[in-house]
């Protein structure tokens, strides 16, 4: 169905659509100001658009084995590095080893086998990270700190390629209203002409009004 094709084509665009909330005004009238749209999702990895007219440049996107840092991906993956303190010499002690092996059952040495069998999804783990740093882990707090930087890198790329204010819409599950990993975002492009903006509806309702529209 060509709808449906458009959809599937689509759904990484939708913040032309979306809404947002009261406090932070409307993606379309922000569009009508001239702001550029960025799109941000996580899991294994992160990805950026620009909407510059008919052209739509991207940044990253390129899967977890190639981006640098950011997503939930990399948050597990570096929470499982820093849980194998006590079992990797000169680490820092953190509140993760307990957090880590609680979630997996079992101890961080014996995790490592389980986690190249493919039976650990480090994605998963994210949340543990945000527990900790949550509860004030200094280990948990830098790895939100570096993977935050990441983002910040990229949305400083684009804001260069741009070479003007943007409005940056994020979406993906990690970065919500009030969360520590957004301030940290915020903080690390308070120096750049940048709105971040989350939007209030799921991600689809822009790519089904973008196709309904074709």
């Amino acid at each position: 169905h060509q709808n449906g094709r458009a959809v599937k084509q689509m759904v990484g665009f939708d913040f032309l659509h979306g809404s947002t909330s009261k406090k932070q005004g409307g993606v379309s009238s922000a569009l009508q100001m001239g702001s550029v749209f960025v799109v941000f999702r996580y899991s294994t990895g992160t990805v950026g658009f620009l909407r510059m007219g008919d052209k739509l440049p991207r940044f990253g996107g390129w899967g977890y084995q190639v981006d640098k840092g950011g997503s939930g991906w990399h948050l597990g993956r570096d929470g499982f590095h820093a849980a194998m303190a006590g079992y990797d010499a000169g680490l820092p002690a953190t509140a993760l080893t307990a957090l880590y092996e609680d979630h997996l059952h079992t101890t961080m040495s014996a995790a490592i086998p389980a986690l190249y069998r493919g039976d650990i999804t480090l994605p998963s783990c994210a949340p543990l990270v945000f527990k900790a740093a949550q509860e004030g882990d200094a280990v948990a707090l830098q790895i939100l700190r570096e993977n935050a930087a990441c983002l910040a890198e990229t949305v400083s790329r684009m804001h260069k390629h741009f070479g003007a204010p943007l409005t940056v819409v994020l979406t993906g599950g990690l970065l919500r209203e009030g969360s520590l990993y957004l301030e940290m975002l915020r903080a690390q492009v308070a120096h750049l002409p940048v709105t971040l903006m989350i939007p209030s509806q799921p991600a689809l309702f822009g790519a089904v009004a973008m196709a309904a529209a074709k």
